[in-house]
């Protein structure tokens, strides 16, 4: 006979509307394993923990910077005011935990059973989950801890757990995703051990709901169990294949491979269902039994609320940009004239400027090349720069959001939401043209002159040159993760290990055999470097610049990075570090760069993001390959016949009539109008299109007298005063016939 919780914590959890048990979609280390990005790249941790819904508030990570809001009860909503930037949140019942740029966790809210008491010697981590009374961390070192409520055993993780990947806090249980893709749990029996299913799959991701658990198996399916009471545990049949999930109270959401979400469970009685209109999300967190929050493909942050002490998702939160003004307002200029305009955004910050000179990209994905760079945006768009003789820096236009993009030597490739690959550039070894059956990925690297994906079921597809010489072994097991080099590949595989094929005249596709476990690999021209399970860098391959051969003093990393003779990795306290060649400064971050969450190197440059999503490079820089572009408006003018408009938002007038000037930066527009009209003749004082004794009469009436500046149409010979000779020029220019007055 199951053992029940005790009445008294039945009724706190009644009375306060549940926990939900994942805060976020995607797994913080787990996701970039099946999202390895490009054969320039690697980092263990993708974009989980930027959106987390709580019992009764939810909490958003933007920028570096945490925002809350719903019921603030026990102050679970209000941040200290010292956080500064942070990498990721969690929203439990009634306290909010944040990792720190410095790997340190801080929590506030609801402490009556200690959740929100940092252990003092817990020390860096890598990712924290906020359940009900209780909060897990996994370490540096792999190893899980939980402090707070511990009546049913959810803050004390077995003894033999072994190095995890990711964890999740629930109500009365906790989960975690071990380094061999296997789920343990622990905590209440009836939500945990005795219903965890004997016949898993390999497992890429897992949320712990309430009552309920949920994992996504290597093939992209999904499998539940626990308490279905509410039909949580039974997804719809038509489910499909899926990216990830979030166990809420008493309902499930995933998102599917196409970028959409789909909900059930507690909803069919009550309003659980995301919003038809919610369109393509990267991030997702299901709430109490009828709440839930996403980030959608746009950056635009979603949430649907139906049950108690929640309020709408703050209006600064569903758009980046409220409003743009374009002045002046309807101007005038003569043909051939100029009129500049400027489009001034307020933000959702209430920040007021002036966007004309542009704002710098905010990404959460970059990736050097050979000579360009590429970046997904916080809105899923791509930018790319540099060198471009190939095209491989023209995303195409009609490419939709993207969730990931690799820059190879002339080519580069995006991962659609939807999971369809798309590349650009040189095609010369068909290297930019995926096969046609190639399926929906979760991850595409572009090398020099070949592309590997790996597809949702695991497997690795490739093209371009010398695919049969490529040489991954054909019986691979189910794939995390690929990187294409420059003539060879690698892989890691759902257990860890690392398979390599192809050229191997260096070394580069023989990985050691004390390897191990890693996170991911990332490969260079001819030498490859991965993180082992512990944080430590190994690298192997062509060492002649040292680009094989990480510092001794190298903390430990949770990125690294293999180029052309250089390599660089990200620490766990954000600092980027490099070794190898820096004949163009490839090899020496910038000093400013402050804590980072990504780092890519190409051939002479590198590139990273900070915490607060904005691009830095450094290196060669020859072709604007280190120069990242800048957000700035687009100008249109309505009638281009009547009035131009270029970048700058400079108009020219062309001829005469009235067209619309508009300015439009990430979807929200602004208007004007120019008027332009034809030149006037010198002597045209009333500027009636004509020349006649009116106009003449008015220079005489003002004879003897200043002109008004240097540009008085009256004073005709710039003498600096209106005379009748002034007037008597411009009865020359005349042609009607009753232009001349009488003369005193």
């Amino acid at each position: 006979m199951l053992a029940k919780p005790r009445i008294s914590e039945w009724f706190y959890w009644l009375l306060c509307g549940c926990v939900l048990g994942l805060l976020c979609l995607f797994n913080f280390d787990s996701l970039t394993l099946a999202f390895a990005e490009n054969s320039r790249m690697l980092t263990p941790y993708g974009d989980s923990g930027k959106i987390s819904e709580g019992g009764t508030h939810s909490c958003v990570v933007q920028a570096g910077v945490v925002r809350c809001w719903g019921s603030n009860l026990y102050g679970q909503a209000t941040p200290f005011a010292d956080l500064g930037l942070v990498l990721s949140v969690s929203a439990g019942n009634n306290h909010t935990c944040v990792v720190q740029v410095n790997r340190a966790v801080r929590c506030w809210g609801r402490n009556e059973r200690s959740q929100a008491t940092v252990p003092r010697d817990l020390g860096p981590v890598l990712s924290l989950s906020a359940g009900g009374l209780h909060t897990c961390a996994v370490q540096v070192n792999r190893a899980v801890r939980c402090w707070g409520s511990n009546a049913w055993g959810q803050s004390r993780p077995p003894e033999n757990l072994g190095p995890v990947v990711s964890v999740s806090a629930a109500t009365f249980h906790a989960c975690a995703l071990l380094v061999d893709r296997t789920v343990r749990c622990w905590g209440h029996d009836y939500f945990s051990k005795e219903t965890l299913p004997g016949d898993l799959a390999p497992v890429v991701s897992l949320s712990a709901g309430n009552t309920h658990t949920c994992v996504v198996q290597a093939d992209r399916t999904l499998r539940c169990w626990g308490d279905d009471d509410r039909g949580a545990v039974t997804p719809p049949r038509d489910l499909g294949l899926i990216e990830g999930v979030s166990a809420g109270s008493g309902h499930t959401c995933v998102v599917q491979v196409d970028g959409l979400v789909r909900c059930w469970g507690y909803g069919r009685f009550y309003s659980s269902m995301a919003p038809s209109d919610l369109g393509p999300v990267v991030s997702l967190s299901a709430g109490d039994s009828f709440n839930g929050c996403a980030v959608l493909a746009t950056g635009v942050v979603r949430c649907w609320f139906s049950g108690m002490f929640r309020t709408d998702t703050p209006a600064d939160l569903t758009k980046t940009l409220d409003s743009l003004v374009v002045m002046p307002v309807a101007p005038t200029v003569r043909i051939g004239g100029t009129q500049a305009f400027t489009a001034t955004g307020t933000f959702k910050n209430n920040s007021i400027q002036k966007l004309n000179a542009g704002l710098r990209l905010v990404a959460s994905t970059v990736s050097a090349g050979r000579g360009h760079t590429c970046s997904v945006q916080s809105d899923g768009t791509v930018r790319c720069w540099g060198d471009n003789r190939r095209g491989q820096a023209t995303p195409p236009s009609d490419l939709a959001p993207a969730v990931g993009v690799s820059a190879g030597g002339l080519h580069s490739c995006a991962v659609q939401v939807d999971g369809a690959v798309r590349c650009w550039g040189d095609n010369r070894s068909e290297q930019s043209n995926p096969p046609s059956g190639l399926g929906p990925v979760v991850g595409v690297s572009a090398g020099t002159v070949h592309t590997c994906a790996v597809r949702v079921d695991g497997t690795v597809g490739c093209w371009g040159e010398s695919i049969g010489g490529i040489g991954l072994p054909q019986d691979l097991g189910l794939v995390l993760a690929v990187s294409a080099g420059d003539f060879y590949s690698c892989v890691v595989q759902v257990d860890g290990t690392v398979h390599c094929g192809g050229d191997n005249t260096e070394g580069q596709a023989t990985p050691p055999r004390d390897l191990g476990m890693v996170l991911g690999v990332s490969t260079g021209r001819a030498h490859s470097c991965a993180i082992q399970m512990d944080g430590v860098v190994r690298c192997w391959g062509d060492n002649r610049q040292g680009q094989a051969m990480p510092p001794k003093d190298l903390g430990l990393a949770v990125g690294v990075s293999a180029g052309l003779f250089q390599s660089c990795a990200v620490q766990v306290d954000g600092a980027v570090r490099c070794w190898g060649a820096n004949t163009h400064g490839q090899a020496i971050p910038p000093q400013d760069l402050g804590p980072a969450v990504w780092v890519s190197t190409g051939d002479f440059h590198s590139c990273a993001i900070q915490v607060d999503g904005a691009v830095r490079c450094w290196g060669a820089n020859t072709q604007d390959q280190a120069t990242p572009p800048v957000n700035r408006p687009k100008w249109e003018s309505s009638l281009s016949g009547v009035g131009t408009v270029d970048d700058d938002g400079l108009a020219t007038g062309l001829t005469s009539g009235v067209t619309d000037i508009s300015a439009e930066f990430f979807g929200v527009s602004g208007q004007t109008s120019l008027i332009v009209q034809a030149p006037v003749n010198a002597c045209d004082i009333n500027q009636d299109q004509i020349v006649d004794r009116t106009d003449i009469g008015l220079i005489f009436a003002a004879r003897n007298t200043p002109a008004m500046d240097a540009d008085d149409p009256r004073d005709q010979n710039k003498d600096g005063t209106i005379t009748v000779t002034d007037g008597r020029l411009c009865v020359l220019a005349c042609t009607n016939p009753r232009c001349k007055p009488s003369v005193p």
